[in-house]
């Protein structure tokens, strides 16, 4: 029997901002030197350079959607799918929107702005790119416009330009894992494959204890399983406690080490962890 769709995604976020809230009174944040800001200031012609990428992706990506299956069609349709994939699609979502506004973030620093514009402009350029993909996904054969998407996109690309502001948000990073379950779908829709994580930083809420590793998170996951969305649902739901890795801790710095880190922290590696559902068990490498 396929299991009932999961609160996970709501729960994720909850401890997200109950993680932030407990981190504010006690938490040291370093501060990061913007080397990748150019010394000139921003370039006018360097931001239109930016924005004029995104616009080319999203004519490149107009322009796929007339030749595969997901021809646009028409017409428009809008509808509510919450529980698609059981949650895994709108934290994929979340995930998805944010690293691309990382990505944009940085495009903007080189363009001259600081970081606090870049990020706020990355996060506009990732959820309008975002806007214009599922519009095309309206017009879609096989594809609906769904609300619950965009909200998803909004908020990915949103904690990329809070983060800006409040440093204390640097305690907890949505990250994601995967591994090939054998659908025929690629990474993107392979759901039973892919695990979102929430991972936090406890040396950022114990700054004193320095016998605890600053590249040590713990992490909160969770992924579908046995089955695909085609064959109508999941029969499990995944939700795994387990260390993960965090590259900032390390002792690097530089323009390109300070470009890399944002991606790098998106990605949780295998690490021990123990599987909270359906059945308890100790995992070696999640």
């Amino acid at each position: 029997m396929l299991s009932r769709p999961s609160r996970l995604p709501l729960l994720l976020l909850g401890i997200l901002a109950a993680s932030v809230a407990s981190a504010q009174p006690m938490m040291e944040t370093p501060a990061v030197a913007d080397t990748l800001r150019p010394a000139r200031g921003p370039s006018t012609w360097g931001t239109v350079a930016v924005a004029s990428g995104a616009v080319a992706l999203g004519v490149l990506e107009t322009a796929r959607r007339t030749q595969d299956d997901r021809r646009l069609t028409g017409p428009f349709d809008v509808e509510v799918e919450w529980a698609y994939a059981d949650g895994a699609d709108k934290l994929g979502h979340m995930i998805s929107s944010g690293v691309q506004a990382e990505g944009y973030a940085a495009a903007y620093r080189l363009a001259g702005h600081s970081r606090k514009s870049s990020a706020t402009w990355g996060a506009a350029t990732s959820f309008a790119w975002m806007l214009h993909y599922e519009i095309l996904d309206g017009y879609g054969s096989h594809e609906v416009f769904d609300p619950t998407d965009l909200a998803a996109n909004a908020a990915g690309a949103g904690l990329v330009a809070a983060r800006a502001y409040v440093p204390e948000l640097e305690a907890a990073r949505l990250k994601i894992s995967y591994w090939p379950s054998g659908d025929s779908c690629d990474a993107t829709c392979d759901y039973a494959g892919q695990t979102a994580w929430l991972a936090v930083n406890p040396r950022a809420f114990a700054p004193e204890a320095e016998w605890l590793p600053p590249w040590i998170n713990v992490a909160l996951g969770y992924g579908v399983r046995e089955g695909s969305v085609s064959l109508g649902g999941f029969e499990e739901n995944h939700v795994t406690l387990a260390l993960d890795f965090e590259p900032a801790g390390l002792p690097l710095a530089g323009p390109v080490w300070e470009a890399v880190l944002p991606f790098l922290q998106r990605v949780h590696l295998p690490a021990p962890g123990i599987r909270l559902t359906p059945r308890p068990s100790f995992v070696l490498a999640y």
